[in-house]
């Protein structure tokens, strides 16, 4: 069990450190018995890891931040607020003639800034994905090269 993730459970969540390492151990056990693993390897510990977020509480977890209507709700936010200062910069540069939507952006602006967001978030776990992919081959042809 990481020590880092049972200390911040059990402070954030106010548990024992014993109490948090028996949810882990439970989750290392169904990660087991689900995907017929004899042992845990690194790349497994995302799977124990995601059981283990899935068997705290939701107060628990919605004080870590790792409810996803949080995630969803904090892009929703920051989302609109980028649009918001773009919509102050672009009145800024333009004459300073009072408007009533002058405070909120339109619909289509937010879209916009939504897709352009999205696109970037899709192309950088792209790349992330195809770095862990080339970090576990790496490591497999090392432990190959080693076993021979």
């Amino acid at each position: 069990m990481p020590n880092s993730l049972v200390n911040k459970v059990a402070e954030v969540c106010g548990k024992s450190k014993d109490e948090v390492e028996h949810l882990w151990s439970q989750a290392e056990d169904i990660a087991k018995k689900q995907y017929k693993l004899k042992e845990l390897s690194g790349k497994n510990y995302a799977i124990v890891t995601g059981i283990f977020k899935k068997s705290i509480t939701n107060d628990c977890a919605k004080k870590l931040g790792w409810l996803q209507e949080d995630l969803q709700m904090s892009f929703l936010e920051k989302l609109l607020l980028e649009s918001r200062k773009k919509k102050e910069k672009s009145d800024k540069n333009k004459s300073k003639n009072s408007s009533s939507d002058k405070d909120m952006p339109d619909a289509k602006e937010i879209a916009q800034d939504a897709i352009e967001t999205m696109q970037m978030d899709k192309m950088n776990i792209t790349a992330e994905n195809k770095l862990i992919k080339n970090i576990f081959d790496l490591i497999s042809e090392t432990r190959a090269s080693i076993n021979k």
